[in-house]
């Protein structure tokens, strides 16, 4: 209920068009076969008219395993809630200003866009299905909030058997840190609040980000000074608090071999009393050359 309220308030904000829009599913290999690992992309169409918020679930059938959701290159910028295990597959986020399909110098007009990206492994021969579930929406660009009629298809494919050893899948050993990513503050009315909020996405192409971890400090630190960091688990959108506004923010990506990586956000509103202290340094320090000064002429005017 809390994520439907939040898209609807995004949706309504970001006026446009309503019509319909289309999610389906592409699979891009032609034969799988059990101990596969596979990628399937979720892709959106909307067909020519403005969507700029979507949401739903997803189901599976018992023969595959989901293990992860991969969001590199996808269409949707912000994201209140993503696939994991944990959540079963649940989706939510958010296309500010609008998305009527993805343009390139190579065709004329607009083509459907990729979501998000599903990366299973196939346990056991059979009929293979995905689906969305009832609740799936894509939410219109128009001011009102409106859902689009949409379409959302299913996928249904065979799972041949293995040729060779049935084995879980294995992922190389990750010494790569996740992509370079900005941390950005967007406005809480967004997600039906008065506050700010930190947005934020690092993408990691070997294991994949698994946790974000959040710290404040009211001065810059150098990267050998991290560590010592009050670090906090955090989740996308993150709501920032008075003294964060006034604070360095740091953003820690994590993968899932433990390579991180750390974004800086700097103060988003001026700390008076930081500002305080510099004028009473700095005027304490003009106060001791001036002084200084006095002193050096008063002693060469003293008689040799």
């Amino acid at each position: 209920m809390k994520r439907a309220v939040a898209l609807i308030i995004w949706s309504a904000l970001f006026p446009m068009a309503t019509y319909a829009a289309e999610l389906y599913f592409v699979q891009p290999y032609d034969a799988v076969r059990v101990g596969d690992t596979i990628a399937i992309d979720v892709v959106l169409d909307p067909e020519g008219e403005s969507a700029n918020a979507l949401g739903g679930g997803i189901t599976h059938s018992q023969n595959l395993t989901f293990i992860e959701a991969r969001t590199f290159g996808s269409v949707v910028p912000l994201w209140v809630e993503r696939p994991s295990p944990e959540n079963k597959m649940s989706f939510a986020g958010v296309i500010p200003g609008g998305y009527m399909g993805s343009v390139g110098a190579s065709w004329s007009g607009y083509r459907a866009g990729s979501v998000l990206t599903l990366v299973f492994f196939a346990e056991r021969e059979g009929e293979a299905r995905l689906s969305f579930t009832r609740d799936t929406a894509v939410y219109a660009n128009d001011g009102t909030g409106s859902a689009l009629p949409t379409s959302a298809l299913g996928l249904t494919f065979a799972v041949a058997p293995s040729i060779g050893i049935h084995k879980a899948p294995s992922i190389i050993s990750d010494v790569v840190p996740p992509e370079p990513f900005t941390p950005y503050v967007i406005e809480g009315k967004h997600l039906g609040s008065e506050r700010l909020f930190l947005s934020f996405r690092a993408e990691d192409k070997q294991s994949g980000v698994v946790r974000y971890e959040i710290a404040h400090s009211r001065y810059l630190k150098k990267t050998s000074e991290y560590g010592g960091l009050s670090w906090k688990d955090a989740e996308e959108p993150y709501q920032l608090s008075s003294d964060a506004l006034r604070s360095y923010t740091y953003v820690r990506a994590i993968d899932a071999y433990g390579n991180s990586r750390v974004a800086l956000l700097p103060p988003v509103e001026i700390d008076a009393v930081r500002v305080i202290e510099w004028i009473i340094l700095t005027g304490v320090a003009l106060l001791v050359l001036i002084g200084l000064g006095i002193w050096l002429n008063a002693r060469n005017a003293l008689p040799r």
